[in-house]
């Protein structure tokens, strides 16, 4: 086609899906998507932030502080140790 193409996650494509479809005054967004972990994406001036490792927005593996529970990870505390789709139908860590 000679289009330029990009690799992002699951979340961050699914921001800027939502995102496009959002009256066009807005220009900036916040997306958090909850499914086998916690994921999102992050929309700041009409651009898609993707980070330097490209997991700009994932919220799973933030620190919540307010568990120790193990994530599968390995960390303990992840907000996708509690909280993500796995988590809360008491499924497997890992």
């Amino acid at each position: 086609t000679g289009l330029n193409g990009s690799v992002i996650n699951d979340a961050q494509a699914a921001a800027w899906a939502e995102y496009t479809v959002l009256p066009k005054e807005i220009c900036d967004m916040v997306f958090i998507t909850v499914s086998t972990g916690v994921g999102g994406g992050i929309v700041v001036n009409r651009k898609l932030l993707t980070g330097v490792s490209g997991l700009a927005g994932h919220v799973g593996h933030i620190l919540s502080g307010v568990t120790d529970t193990e994530c599968g990870c390995g960390r303990r505390g992840c907000v996708e140790a509690v909280s993500s789709g796995r988590a809360i139908m008491g499924g497997s860590k890992k």
